[in-house]
């Protein structure tokens, strides 16, 4: 497996070919473009399983736990269930990804150790983003957002993937201690620049 050892969800677009399919697809790959431009690389995946009376997840902004020069990245967020309020879908706080705020550490958040600080930031036009299996929304790496605990009977599933141009060049030394041979997948036009290792797409994901 190329993902990391000690999480099967991270970066399974490098070892698993239903991963990569759903990461490539045609509808989010165009969409992606028309903001990053015609060449787009892929460079990170996590499946994000909420289960039932699993813990929130603060707000946060991407951009602080990524290392890239320029910081220029879009996400996609895909449902793999129905996400409501009920099984705590995300919120998100239109405008916030026009300032970068600092960061705090968290408590009692699962994975986060650092949190946005939003004591002087008003969260208050937060809307919620309710999806049916099979949509999703993009989103700018400043975008400030957090999810609620599940308080369903059930787990529900996403899937988050990561899409750069080819002037983008990624911090690499912390991404190859937890994801043997990292690389970048050219998902749509060319990489002249090439300033990312690649990685091609698994078998079976042509």
């Amino acid at each position: 497996m190329s993902g990391r050892a000690d999480d099967p969800f991270v970066d399974r677009h490098l070892d698993d070919p239903v991963t990569y399919k759903l990461c490539t697809a045609p509808a989010i790959i165009e969409r992606i473009a028309a903001l990053l431009g015609p060449d787009l690389l892929l460079w990170h995946s996590r499946y994000f399983n909420k289960p039932a009376t699993g813990p929130p997840i603060p707000w946060h902004q991407d951009a602080p736990f990524w290392n890239m020069e320029p910081n220029n990245c879009v996400s996609a967020w895909l449902a793999l269930d129905d996400v409501t309020q009920a099984n705590g879908c995300v919120y998100v706080v239109p405008g916030s990804n026009q300032t970068q705020l600092p960061q705090i550490p968290s408590q009692d958040t699962g994975r986060f150790g650092r949190q946005a600080d939003i004591s002087e930031y008003d969260v208050s036009s937060a809307i919620p983003l309710e999806l049916p299996r099979g949509e999703f929304y993009l989103f700018h790496r400043l975008l400030l957002h957090r999810s609620d605990s599940n308080p369903g009977s059930g787990s529900r599933l996403a899937l988050s993937m990561q899409f750069i141009s080819p002037e983008v060049e990624l911090g690499l030394e912390k991404r190859k201690l937890k994801v043997r041979d990292f690389g970048v997948q050219l998902v749509r036009g060319q990489d002249r620049l090439q300033l990312n290792p690649r990685a091609e797409a698994p078998l079976g994901g042509n």
